[in-house]
């Protein structure tokens, strides 16, 4: 069952003039009915930013594995930015003890995707297959040290809305939740590679890199040399 939305500093909608004061967006705290907007964002922001079908054509499960467990699990402890009435971006937190509970989920996920393999539903889409391969064998083994005891979060911006300083809002009220829950440190994971490196422009707003691993997730579709990177930031 998902939790219910707390009342607290994220109950409210807040108003926010994109970079150069020409339009605005609404943040405002993860609704169940936002469940269909995040997973497609998820999808078409998966694949190192871009459209998730070159790493895996299964965009049902491929969503389940990576926004499932907060949208079950961790409702209240998430964010949308709202434009017009559509969903732009999204972040989705969740309290130190989650494993377990993605561990639920992503097991769940990993089961039914098996057994499509297993039916021929990916005979067709070997990206799928090598996608799967990963999730069975290297992806425990490619994930970095995390801080214990902290949040975690992650974010996506659909691919028009970036550069407007959405994901800095974003943090800004994810951080405002954690001091209200007594919650004085998190991280996030993101992926990082030659040309792009995020991690150097969040020490600005004092995330520190805490771990770093080399990624094969992405071989079978790029020849980029992908980093797995653990952010990290301590408010107190």
């Amino acid at each position: 069952m998902a939790s219910q939305l707390r009342e607290g500093p994220l109950a409210t909608t807040e108003a926010v003039k994109l970079q150069g004061g020409e339009c605005q967006y609404q943040l405002r705290p993860l609704r169940i009915s936002d469940a269909a907007a995040v997973r497609q964002i998820c999808c078409d922001t998966g694949f190192l930013g871009e459209p998730i079908e070159p790493l895996c054509g299964d965009r049902e499960l491929f969503a389940a594995l990576m926004v499932n467990p907060y949208l079950e699990y961790a409702l209240d402890w998430g964010l949308v930015a709202e434009q017009n009435g559509q969903i732009i971006a999204y972040l989705l937190g969740a309290p130190p003890d989650f494993d377990a509970s993605v561990f639920r989920v992503a097991a769940q996920a990993t089961l039914k995707m098996l057994g499509r393999a297993a039916a021929g539903s990916y005979r067709a889409q070997p990206q799928t297959l090598h996608f799967l391969n990963w999730l069975l064998f290297r992806s425990y083994r490619e994930r970095p040290l995390r801080p214990t005891h902290a949040a975690h979060m992650h974010f996506n911006v659909q691919s028009p809305e970036r550069g407007h300083f959405l994901g800095l809002h974003l943090w800004q009220q994810f951080e405002a939740l954690l001091r209200a829950r007594g919650v004085p440190h998190y991280y996030g994971e993101l992926f990082s590679w030659p040309g792009h490196r995020p991690e150097r422009p969040y020490r600005r707003y004092g995330l520190q890199v805490y771990d770093r691993v080399p990624s094969s997730l992405f071989d079978y579709a790029s020849e980029l040399e992908v980093e797995n990177i653990c952010v990290y930031k301590r408010m107190d």
